[in-house]
């Protein structure tokens, strides 16, 4: 027959080597035992990938949530642990003068009595960090806050933060909100844990 077609079978060895093919024409009809030096491809042909697709493996929710919920009690810690030590470091320098005074003698000459004069040295205050303004910050913090007085709640979604904030008619973009909270997950106050929050 010949002409245009698509091989329905390949004829195999047990080797695997290939005696033959069985053809089904595009036009009509079909032929078995069609062999491998009559069959050949059109120019312009790729040959089809073939994907090996990777069984499906469910995300372990608990196992993440667990791993969360300890990075918290880790954090939590931490942060008590410093704002123990700041306590401590505050309650020392409370209890150190304020000032510290030098006691000089200095000659007169225009009087023969002699003069205690004190200088006082002034502690400067290191230079504040630079004002980090962040969009909406205020915001999702007092609603962060409200969401958790009112829920008694360590922990929520996203979601709800989102929901609380269009009820005051506070209007952020996606990025806004991911930046105001990733802003409180670095100051400590929250951890952010997509999709969750996690008070510290």
């Amino acid at each position: 027959n010949g002409g245009v077609g698509k091989i329905k079978k390949i004829n195999q060895n047990e080797d695997g080597t290939i005696v033959s093919f069985d053809v089904k024409y595009v036009m009509n009809g079909s032929e078995k035992g069609v062999l491998p030096q009559h069959i050949s491809v059109p120019g312009g042909i790729k040959k089809r990938e073939v994907h090996v697709y990777q069984p499906f493996q469910p995300e372990n929710f608990v196992a993440n949530l667990e791993a969360a919920r300890a990075e918290v009690l880790k954090r939590r810690k931490e942060k008590l642990a410093l704002s123990q030590s700041v306590s401590q470091k505050k309650v020392k320098s409370d209890n150190e003068p304020k000032t510290k005074k030098i006691k000089m003698s200095v000659n007169d000459p225009n009087q023969e009595d002699i003069r205690s004069i004190e200088k006082i040295k002034i502690k400067t205050s290191p230079e504040e960090p630079p004002l980090v303004v962040i969009k909406g910050i205020d915001d999702v913090r007092r609603i962060v806050s409200s969401i958790h007085q009112l829920t008694e709640a360590d922990e929520f979604d996203v979601t709800d933060v989102e929901a609380e904030l269009k009820k005051v008619n506070v209007v952020l973009g996606n990025n806004e909100l991911i930046d105001a909270l990733e802003y409180l997950d670095s100051l400590n106050t929250i951890m952010w844990a997509p999709p969750m929050i996690y008070l510290i």
